[in-house]
Formats: C-alpha cells, structure tokens, sequence
C-alpha cells in the first residue's frame, strides 16, 4: 500500500550520483512524476553549494538543496539561500589549536556560501586522502600557517585511516560540536569527522525546511547510503539506504537497488504512486 508523502529527500554521493557521478535518466523522470504530483524534491548532501552545483545543473529537477550536511538549505529555483549557520572565530581557533596538538590533518572552510574555499594543516605523517583532496581543489585552499588567520567558519574536516578508536577517541575531546562522520569522497580508506555547530546535521537541515513548508515528520521520506545520512534516516517517517551503502545501515533500514542501478526510482516507487 503507497503512503501519503509530500516531501522526498535523497543524498547525492553513493545513492542519487551513479560511481561515475551521473544521474540515470530513468532518475531525472522520475525527479520529474513527483514534480507533476506536487510532491517536493530535495537533496541532502555533504557536498558545499559550489560543489553541489558541478552536479547538478541549474534546471536540474529539485526544488531545494540542503548542503554541508544542513549547515545551509537553498531555494535551487528561486536561487537563494533561507538558512545558514557557522562556528564563531573563538571556537574555530580552539578547535583548530586541538587539532594541530593532536597531529591530525585537517581542512576549516570559509563560511558559506564560500566554504568550498578552505584551509588545511597538514601533520608530520603522509595524508593520501588531503594530499589528492588539496590536488582537486587546488585553486581553493591554502596552507595554514597560525591559527590566527583563521575567522568564521562553516565547518572543519578531520582526515584519518578508517580506526572507530581513534574517531570516538577524538569525538571526546570535541565538547560542544557536532561531530559528523563519513566515508571520503576522495580515498575510500580514509573516513571524515566534519565538525560543525552543536546540533548541525542533515536532519537539522531538513527539519528546518520541513519547518518553513509546513510539513509533519510523517509525510517525509529519505533515501541515503553512508554515515552521514544517519540522523536524515532516523529523522524521516519512511527511511530507504540503497544497497551499496556501509554494512551499518543496511542492517537498520528498507534495502533499494544500488546507486548504479536507479537506486532512487527503485525507492520512489516502492512508496508513491506514479
């Protein structure tokens, strides 16, 4: 039996982006029957709205954007941005004093809507994942000589081997931030703590939507594949992972075909009538 949803939230990386970053055309149709049936579109990704944007093109489908795993939400066709929040100078610079006393490797970004320009440390020991991180994106980032040149900031992201001591190890030390845990995007060995303001996440973000449209926790529906998509998941009232997602969530959630094979439609229609 299809359910009453008025509002659809879907991650790019690893669920709507296909391993080439594509999005399949049966996607893009089905993105286009929930339009027909007034029923929102959103993505809800990690990824900075300069990066979203490489993507997503301007008349792609949707009708809002949460990015930065919620530290902003944008109107993708009014082309405005409704909420956005940032670690205050103060705080930045304590984190980022921890951080290099830690020896870890890691990045502060501007706020938004510049934060996919960024800062990076780099410790004494070899970082595979910065070093291809920095290489990407080298015409936005910067070395970091003192923590004095740092001011507001979007968002930290810490680099290390995947070690789940040494994240919750970490995660201890960080009194008073939200602590985010994902898989990279650039080495797939590597895993991310982004550090944000208390409370920031991908269901801060899409609650804060749900808040400005009007709509209940119950009429909300998620499709996600990693980490990061955890509280988005355990937040919406109909919660999908597809099926090349880590071993933890497929064990807690519904199961749809892989990103490679129109995850998201394999969702949709599990659900809504089209």
């Amino acid at each position: 039996m299809k359910i009453m949803i008025k509002v659809v939230f879907t991650d790019l990386d690893g669920t709507l982006l296909t391993d080439n970053k594509q999005i399949s055309d049966l996607d893009i149709d089905t993105f286009n029957k929930l339009g027909e049936q007034n029923i929102i579109r959103v993505a809800a990704t990690g990824r900075s709205l300069f990066l979203s944007k490489q993507v997503l093109h301007p008349d792609f489908p949707i009708d809002y954007l949460i990015f930065s795993n919620g530290a902003g939400v944008f109107d993708w066709k009014k082309r405005k941005i409704l909420h956005e929040i940032h670690l205050e100078k103060s705080i930045v610079q304590q984190v980022a004093e921890l951080l290099i006393n830690e020896k870890l490797h890691f990045s502060v970004q501007d706020k938004i809507p510049n934060n996919h320009f960024f800062w990076y440390h780099q410790a004494e020991s070899l970082n595979e994942d910065m070093a291809l991180r920095n290489k990407l994106h080298q015409l936005h980032c910067r070395s970091l000589s003192t923590i004095w040149e740092l001011s507001e900031a979007c968002q930290f992201i810490v680099s290390f081997r995947h070690d789940e001591m040494k994240f919750e190890r970490i995660k201890s030390l960080l009194s008073g931030i939200n602590v985010v845990r994902t898989t990279s995007p650039v080495h797939s060995e590597f895993t991310w703590m982004e550090l944000f303001p208390p409370l920031v996440s991908k269901s801060f973000g899409i609650a804060k939507l749900c808040e400005i449209l009007n709509i209940k926790q119950s009429e909300t529906a998620s499709l996600g594949n990693d980490f990061n998509d955890l509280e988005m998941l355990a937040w919406t009232k109909h919660s999908f992972v597809v099926a090349n997602s880590v071993a933890d969530l497929l064990a807690r959630y519904s199961v749809v075909k892989s990103n490679n094979e129109s995850g998201f439609s394999d969702f949709v229609s599990s659900i809504i009538d089209l």
